[in-house]
């Protein structure tokens, strides 16, 4: 790396190149995205200070989780963000990175059906984001994120106590902080209804029979309510767990025992319930550390690349590049330089000492001269 760019410099060139890939990602440019946090890699390979490569090495192996998550690929994707992982006790002051990369591993986990694990590094993640949330209120969002996915693994599981906790407070971080009327409180109140209806009436609303008249939240308007019921079953199929058996429920069971003539004659198929309530922006949105609005993927692929950045973020990047090859080398011409002299002195020592032999020779040639006695 050239000797004008400073730590700061070369930090800014390599957050800029992950900000280009998730751009990239966002617009479904895999391979642009993948170009760019190679580039990333380049750049953190020539940075000195151990903390900022650390949490630089971090952010990268976070969004390249992210892409092959995208991709598909989880087992590449798990094996960056558990790189990741691994430098927590290395980055005390990056708690909100590490964070994003427990929280992708847990979605990754709910698709491979390791829902244990999955909820492991859910909770993991809620602990790191709960100690850094109020000092860095835009990470608010990924906590209450965190709840929601961390509610719904436990509903898979059929733990529904530990589902309706998780649940509730996100959803009170949400109505505190974020309003009532924001896209995550409006969904985690709809998860909420949609676990407290299991087993009871279709017009069971939590949070106006469940709740005290004290902590009871503003009624919604049945059409602002039928609205968004119907809109809920167009939009938000649970895709992220397809995969889950599904069992038939207690009121298939007892309509078969009262009504044994419904069943008569026919073949036995199989009975699917409704899924839980998993809305697409948490089920497919991977966690990136870089920009503030992580889950709005919606708004932010809409954004276009600013060109001058663009160019002058590659201009950086050349520069760096051919300053780190001009310097290796220069180095590598020193060595050779270095080798030389240390060649040529060996060969003058060798020549003295020949030179010295033969002198040495030449007198033990010569005659001793005889001594006679007098």
């Amino acid at each position: 790396m050239s000797r004008g760019f400073s730590t700061k410099q070369k930090e800014e060139v390599v957050i800029n190149f992950n900000k280009l890939a998730m751009e990239h990602l966002q617009q479904d440019s895999y391979e642009n995205s993948m170009s760019y946090l190679k580039q990333a890699l380049m750049g953190i390979k020539v940075i000195i200070e151990e903390h900022t490569k650390n949490k630089l090495m971090a952010i990268t192996f976070n969004n390249l989780g992210c892409l092959f998550k995208r991709t598909a690929n989880y087992s590449e994707a798990l094996k960056y963000l558990s790189k990741a992982v691994s430098l927590e006790s290395k980055l005390p002051n990056e708690l909100a990175t590490i964070a994003g990369a427990h929280l992708n591993i847990c979605s990754i986990l709910s698709q491979q059906g390791d829902h244990p694990n999955a909820i492991r590094h859910g909770l993991r993640s809620i602990f790191l984001l709960k100690n850094v949330y109020r000092e860095q209120p835009k990470h608010l969002s990924t906590l209450v994120i965190a709840y929601h996915n961390v509610g719904t693994e436990y509903q898979l599981m059929g733990h529904l106590d530990d589902a309706e906790d998780c649940l509730k407070i996100g959803h009170k971080l949400g109505f505190d902080f974020l309003g009532p009327q924001h896209n995550l409180t409006v969904t985690l109140k709809n998860t909420l209804n949609s676990l407290a209806r299991r087993g009871k009436s279709s017009n069971y609303d939590y949070f106006t029979k469940a709740r005290s008249p004290k902590t009871r939240l503003p009624n919604v308007s049945a059409k602002s309510r039928s609205t968004s019921q119907e809109s809920r079953k167009s939009l938000y199929r649970p895709a992220a767990y397809d995969h889950y058996p599904t069992k038939p429920t207690e009121r298939d069971f007892y309509s078969r025992k009262t009504n044994p003539s419904r069943n008569k004659n026919r073949i036995a198929t199989k009975v699917e319930i409704q899924k839980p309530f998993v809305p697409k922006i948490f089920s497919d949105e991977e966690v990136s550390i870089l920009t503030d609005k992580s889950f709005s993927s919606l708004a932010s692929s809409s954004r276009k690349i600013d060109l001058g950045q663009h160019k002058a973020t590659e201009k950086a990047a050349a520069i760096m590049i051919q300053s780190a090859w001009r310097g290796f080398k220069a180095r590598k011409r020193f060595e050779e330089e270095k080798l030389n002299y240390k060649l040529k002195q060996a060969e003058q020592k060798a020549r003295r000492a020949v030179e010295e032999y033969e002198k040495l020779k030449q007198i033990a040639a010569k005659p001793k001269p005889k001594f006679t006695a007098k």
